[in-house]
């Protein structure tokens, strides 16, 4: 568990698993600090942010999410929506490298098996 205790206020603030965190180049990212800003835009049911392999970054982001029915909500969207949220400043840090829409809910498997899958679809494209 990767977490950290405020000494001030006594509360404790759990980030994830150190199995869950995605290496991009130098950058470790964990996956809660791109799924909860994507997770309160309002055209998105489900947002899980998975590890995809790459050979320059060691792993890029991949976002897996099912959108609002009659959403038109795009890739484009989703990274745009990010990059004006994020507390870095949109200084480039958290990076989406892809996006997949899923239909009617996200696959019910681990990070891991999800991220298999993600990478599986992307290699198809």
């Amino acid at each position: 568990m990767l977490c950290f205790l405020d000494s001030d206020e006594g509360r404790l603030f759990v980030f994830g698993r150190k199995g869950d965190v995605i290496s991009r180049g130098i950058v470790l990212i964990y996956p809660a600090w791109i799924e909860r800003p994507i997770s309160a835009h309002p055209h998105v049911l489900e947002v899980m942010a998975v590890p995809v392999p790459d050979d320059v970054n060691i792993q890029n982001v991949c976002v897996c999410l099912v959108k609002q029915p009659d959403s038109d909500l795009s890739g484009d969207d989703v990274k745009e929506y990010l990059r004006t949220t994020m507390t870095d400043g949109g200084n480039g840090l958290f990076v989406v490298d892809h996006v997949l829409f899923f239909e009617d809910q996200l696959p019910n498997l681990s990070r891991v098996k999800l991220g298999e899958l993600a990478a599986e679809k992307l290699a198809l494209k």
